[in-house]
């Protein structure tokens, strides 16, 4: 068994040659800009919109408490007083033998205001600390590189399969789609005997268009890597007539 780390902990392609007497194992990234990909893929959307969504829902909370929730709950007569000195307006609320007054000066409206820019200026900020800077800080981090691959692997997510000599075809066999975040491997027989090259890539493709008009061609566009979609495949110096290749991937 032969054991290599990648430097940089983004899904990337592999190539392994079983040509010489050891085995030989290649990285390689599906981009020039490796690390720029690294951040984009762990800025972690899932806790930041709930990390968003606790800090919005707090502050609401927090603004409802401070505001009071003790209204009256039957019904009843309210009366708007314009013109108050140094208020905006009050309002005289009478339920039943009960009387209420409220009044809204300047002052408190104004912090109000002030309160919910502070609170959506700290959470603009907090956005822009975990998508920005709290990636780069993780990816300095050799444990966190080190174990990140492992701790992706879901036990739910795992698929099997085993190839025989019926799933063989040009002497090779594939993996048609998967994350690339694990691949385990074992082969018996033919399979082991003539195993050669084990190829991982991404799926690409070129967008196809054609204009609006009648007489418009239609134009390769742009060529698309998908970086969560993946392939596998095993080739074999010649084809396997017995044995098996057993895989469990996710």
């Amino acid at each position: 068994m032969i054991k290599k780390e990648g430097k940089i902990p983004v899904n990337c392609r592999v190539d392994v040659d079983y040509t010489g007497k050891n085995p030989k194992v290649k990285f390689g990234y599906n981009t020039n800009k490796p690390n720029k990909q690294a951040i984009a893929q762990h800025r972690y959307s899932a806790p930041l919109m709930i990390t968003i969504l606790i800090l919005y829902v707090l502050t609401h909370a927090f603004i409802e408490i401070s505001l009071g929730t003790n209204y009256p709950k039957e019904e009843c007569n309210i009366t708007k007083n314009i013109g108050i000195t140094g208020t905006l307006y009050g309002l005289n609320v009478e339920c039943g033998e009960d009387e209420y007054y409220f009044s809204l000066s300047r002052d408190n409206a104004k912090g109000g205001v002030l309160f919910r820019l502070k609170a959506w200026g700290i959470l603009i900020i907090l956005t822009i600390f975990l998508i920005i800077i709290f990636p780069r800080i993780l990816l300095k981090s050799k444990r966190y590189k080190k174990n990140f691959p492992k701790n992706q692997v879901s036990k739910r997510r795992l698929k099997y399969y085993k190839f025989t000599k019926k799933d063989v075809e040009n002497n090779m066999v594939e993996i048609p789609h998967f994350g690339n975040v694990l691949l385990d491997y074992k082969a018996k027989g033919d399979f082991n005997k003539y195993l050669s090259h084990i190829k991982i890539r991404e799926h690409k493709y070129h967008n196809y268009k054609k204009g609006f008009g009648k007489k418009s061609k239609w134009k390769v566009g742009k060529l698309i890597r998908k970086d969560y979609t993946w392939y596998a495949r095993f080739f074999f110096s010649k084809t396997p007539k017995d044995g098996y290749l057993r895989v469990i991937y996710q």
